[in-house]
Order: C-alpha cells, then structure tokens, then sequence
C-alpha cells in the first residue's frame, strides 16, 4: 500500500492558470519529493465532465491502495469529491486530508449543513488563513487547521530589487483580469494619480488571464501609454519580473479570496503591496512592513495611497528587506509541515 494519494486538478500541462492548479502542482511536487515517485500518486481531475464520471471509481481505487488520501476540489468539484470520499472512506476507513484553495470554503459551510457533517469524518481540513480556521470552527468543524498558502519561488537578491527614487513609479497587477479583482479601480487609481501630479508619476502594468474579454476589451479603450496589459507570466517566473516594480497593487474584492500566492511573489521580489483590506488579505500585508490596505472598491483610496508613497519612496524601498524575509515563512517546506506531520 502506498503512503499517499493526491486528488486535484493540475490542469493540462500547458500552462498554469489560477491559484488551484498552481498550488496542487507545488503541493503534488512537496510530496514526491519527501516520499519519493513510488510512494505518491497524482490523480489530475482535469478534462471536465469526462471524469466526472469516473470519479466514483477514481476515489473509490485511490482509499483502497493508500494510506492517506489528500483532495483539493475546486468549488464546483466540491459538490462530488467531499461526499463520495467520505461515503467510501466508510469502507476503507483511511486518514483523508482536504487542502483548501482559496477563502469561499467558510461562507460555503455556512449554507450547507450536510457538507459541515461530512467535514467532520475527515482527519484535518487545512485552511489558508487563521481567519478561516476560526471561521470553520465557529460553525462545528473542529477539525480545521491553518496552513498557509505557500510557493517555490526564488527570493531576489537584495542587490537586484528595485530601488530608484524618481518619477515615475512602475506599479503593477498580477492576478486573473475580471471585475471582481479590482482592475478598473488600479486602472482609475493610476490615471487619477497622475491627473493630479499633472505628470506621468505612475505607468500600471496588468498580467494575468483575461477571463472577462469583453469587459476587459471596453475598460481598456482609449486608456494612455501608462496604461498597458502585458500578458500572463509563467509560474515559475514572477519574481524576475516583479523585481522591476515600485509596489504591486492588489485590489480584489473577490468574495473567494483567500490567501493568494501573487503576495508570495510579490514578497519575495522585495515588493511592498497596496492590498485592499479585504477578507484575509490583513494576515498576509502587514501594514506598514509588507504593504498596505485601503478601503475595498475605491479608486480614490488607492490614488490616495500611492500619492503618499510617491511623496517618499524611501519609505517604499526600505520595506523590501521586510518583504524578502517575509517571503521566506511561505515557502513550501515550511508552510506544508503540518500536512506532511499528519500523513500515517
């Protein structure tokens, strides 16, 4: 019998895209190279409704033939993969391990008293957040437990951080492009920022995957040179690009937030961030060490903020050494122990 099994979804291996798929490869990559490819198995969900229907026999095989079975569903995987793990794991009676990507999980239990219920025949549920621990525990699941998000990525060297003092100030966004992550407030922000200064004080640049094209397509009409989309970046190559920037803005107000690993990035390339002060995002920007938080949905308290850091940039480069350190405690052979101290 092997020592674990791992079910999520790692995408199609051409590219990874959100936060579910990249932290179920780094978490697939922790396990393997802590108990070795033999020990291990990786089952992707990827491929929609095709293995919806081979899920029962799926989750059914992986109980059977290991010790432990960790599941990371995304929110509309939940609705299968927690009640048919916990019905077979009747049988087989193994130790089953839920990682939870994202913040929605608590507002989810909240509604759904049957999926409270079937939590409880799970070893432990690993939260993002402390936050969201103390949120489950609230509603009964006692067996939630934190365990913070984390990511393989390299720290920049001091030396190369971005240290300059003069206008203007490259800023940017790194996350999935729709409206619920806040892009047309950075977008407004900047542009306000620099109508007052009367100047190019801030350019904005914006990466990640455009789920909402259309709306994307209009906001981006008719915007200045300081304005540009630049695409998606490879997972494992953010800090290099980061590293070029003043700050990063994180404006979401997406109801599923959790803790999400852009902050990793954006820490381990000395970059301080204007977050909005929004779910957990509390726990992971540290106000005036690691960045800052400002009122969620507004463009003007954004604007405002980086009005005042334009006005002292030294401040700004001297919380990237804060940010570097910071970055260290999420990386994943340190934030994963508690899973890896919990596998039979």
């Amino acid at each position: 019998m092997k020592k674990v099994a791992f079910l999520s979804n790692f995408g199609s291996g051409k590219e990874v895209t959100g936060g579910q798929i990249g932290r179920a490869l780094m978490v697939g990559d922790i396990l393997e190279r802590n108990y070795g490819k033999q020990e291990v198995t990786l089952k992707n969900t990827y491929g929609g409704w095709i293995n919806i229907f081979k899920l029962p026999f799926v989750i059914s095989n992986l109980l059977l033939n290991h010790k432990n079975v960790a599941v990371m569903p995304s929110r509309k995987g939940i609705w299968m993969v927690i009640p048919l793990t916990a019905m077979f794991n009747l049988i087989f009676h193994r130790r089953i391990h839920y990682t939870v990507v994202g913040g929605w999980l608590p507002a989810f239990s909240k509604r759904h008293r049957l999926f409270r219920k079937l939590f409880g025949r799970f070893h432990l549920l690993y939260m993002e957040t402390d936050g969201m621990e103390r949120d489950m525990k609230e509603l009964g699941v006692k067996n939630a437990v934190t365990m913070y998000n984390c990511k393989s990525t390299t720290i920049v060297d001091e030396k190369k951080m971005y240290n300059n003092t003069n206008a203007p100030f490259p800023v940017c966004v790194f996350t999935r492009i729709t409206k619920l992550k806040g892009i047309a407030e950075a977008v407004e922000a900047v542009n306000a920022c620099n109508k007052k200064a009367g100047k190019t004080l801030f350019t904005l640049d914006l990466y990640g995957k455009v789920q909402q094209e259309e709306w994307f397509t209009k906001l981006m009409e008719n915007q200045p040179n300081e304005i540009q989309y630049k695409g998606l970046v490879d997972f494992d190559k953010c800090t290099p690009v980061l590293k070029n920037y003043f700050a990063m803005i994180f404006p979401t107000y997406y109801d599923g937030e959790g803790f999400p690993q852009t902050l990793i990035d954006a820490m381990a390339a000395g970059l301080p961030v204007v977050a909005t002060n929004w779910n957990s995002n509390g726990e992971v920007v540290e106000e005036g060490k690691t960045g800052f938080l400002v009122e969620p949905r507004s463009a003007s308290a954004i604007s405002e903020k980086l009005l005042e850091l334009a006005n002292a940039p030294e401040r700004v480069n001297a919380m990237r050494g804060a940010c570097r350190r910071k970055a260290m405690d999420f990386q994943p052979d340190k934030a994963m122990k508690l899973l890896l101290d919990n596998l039979l």
